[in-house]
């Protein structure tokens, strides 16, 4: 199985504290740099417990169904922050920053906080952006992901392309990307991959 963590960090550019995505207008240069990988950040048992607790805790899982919108998805929600504010994924943010490299309450810039689960069933999530001008949404900087299900393991098929580059990321992998940048998750062939966005 498979988990990313996508963090949502918009005021951390917005600050000037943390200048890791492009402003202005994206050539191939800046695509170029992305995304960045931050190898075996989180281990294959930490990895499985961040899983758990969200399969635990979900009462219910929403089913994303709009296969017209090219989405056939489950997002596993932390309802109302609970899982945040208890304080149970404390050393998850605190990983994320120090494997940035940066000190920064990254609990406290986390807007939300979900599992997406890809299924035989619910098994593609089709070409996208998370962030666009004016289309309603509080504006979203970066996708900080953790990989939290192990390709030719747990699943098959289900590659994450962010632009021309098909990500190439291994349990327990943190990586992170524009979320304005167009991304998909390919079709599922088996098992199950899940990813946790922060």
């Amino acid at each position: 199985e498979q988990c990313e963590s996508a963090i949502s960090i918009s005021r951390l550019t917005r600050q000037g504290i943390l200048e890791l995505a492009p402003r202005g207008r994206l050539g191939a240069e800046h695509l170029a740099q992305w995304p960045r990988f931050f190898p075996g950040a989180f281990s294959a048992a930490e990895c499985d417990a961040i899983a758990q607790l969200f399969l635990e805790s979900s009462a219910t899982a929403e089913i994303d169904e709009r296969t017209s919108e090219g989405v056939n998805r489950v997002n596993r929600w932390d309802t109302d922050n609970r899982l945040r504010d208890s304080g149970r994924l404390d050393g998850v943010y605190a990983r994320v920053a120090s494997s940035l490299g940066v000190d920064l309450d990254v609990k406290g810039m986390t807007e939300f906080t979900l599992m997406h689960e890809f299924t035989r069933e619910h098994n593609f999530f089709g070409w996208h952006v998370d962030s666009s001008p004016g289309d309603g949404k509080p504006p979203r900087t970066l996708n900080v992901n953790v990989m939290l299900s192990a390709v030719g393991v747990d699943y098959t098929g289900g590659q994450l392309q962010v632009g021309d580059t098909n990500v190439s990321a291994q349990k327990g992998d943190l990586y992170l990307y524009p979320a304005a940048f167009p991304h998909a998750v390919h079709d599922l062939q088996a098992g199950v991959r899940r990813t946790l966005v922060i």
